[in-house]
């Protein structure tokens, strides 16, 4: 979830991922919208082309420990995604055993490709 210039994601305490943040902080994230493959006058397959737009961003993460912080963030992400659920509890006891990890963007590039 992108908020006020940072990226936040959440998920497990343990996993490669985090491991490798502890590592090297130093990032990549990258996402597509893909929208459709532009198929009308083909004469070869190999023609077809797509509709998207993606964006890499090159940053530094650090995992949030801060449970104040973490219950922010996490309460944003149930705005966006499931805002039926903003205003439900969340036990101190599942924030704390959730990963936030902030990324803080230094580079950012993109692409897109229209009809």
């Amino acid at each position: 979830m992108y908020r006020s210039g940072k990226i936040y994601f959440h998920g497990l305490k343990v996993g490669q991922k985090l491991e490798n943040i502890k590592t090297n902080s130093y990032v990549g994230f990258e996402t597509v919208e893909f929208k459709e493959v532009i198929k009308e006058k083909l004469d070869c397959p190999c023609d077809a082309d797509a509709v998207y737009q993606s964006v890499v961003v090159r940053g530094k993460a650090r995992i949030l420990d801060d449970v104040t912080k973490k219950e922010e963030i996490l309460r944003a992400i149930l705005k966006k995604y499931a805002p039926e659920y903003e205003k439900a509890s969340l036990p101190e006891t599942r924030i704390r055993g959730t990963a936030v990890v902030e990324i803080v963007p230094v580079d950012v590039t993109g692409k897109y490709h229209t009809q």
